[in-house]
């Protein structure tokens, strides 16, 4: 049976509210409001407190409520396929700034002069760190 030691959160406004079972995995259930809002958190006591699904609401100056949800769709227990940690036959290693500067492009997003004069720098700190830490 799981404990409620599954809190999210230190606050002093959080409630265990019950147990449940998300994607067939038994959770505990905890409620925290504040003056932003309510939040809702199960946590799965048998894998590490992992939170499995969750729910926040506030309400808008204009008495709407927005409500932000967060959900497990598939669970799997158990170790992961070793390919996952596969290092691909085609990898090739390079700077970190020459990668963070690839990721930027391949979104495919235009990147503004003074945009690629800060990533720049950004790389080169990151180059430095990474040429240390070998």
């Amino acid at each position: 049976m799981p404990t409620i030691g599954c809190a999210f959160t230190t606050s002093r406004n959080q409630q265990f509210a019950g147990i449940d079972a998300v994607e067939g995995e038994l959770v505990t259930v905890h409620t925290a409001v504040s003056s932003n809002g309510r939040r809702v958190s199960w946590r799965a006591p048998d894998l590490a407190c992992e939170e499995l699904y969750s729910r926040y609401e506030t309400q808008q100056g204009d008495s709407r409520i927005v409500m932000v949800e967060k959900k497990t769709t598939k669970l799997v227990v158990g170790d992961p396929d070793p390919a996952l940690f596969a290092i691909p036959r085609d990898y090739v290693e390079s700077k970190p700034s020459v990668a963070l500067m690839a990721a930027l492009t391949a979104v495919g997003l235009p990147i503004p002069e003074d945009e690629r004069t800060r990533i720049a720098k950004e790389g080169a700190e990151l180059d430095k760190r990474y040429r240390a830490a070998q």
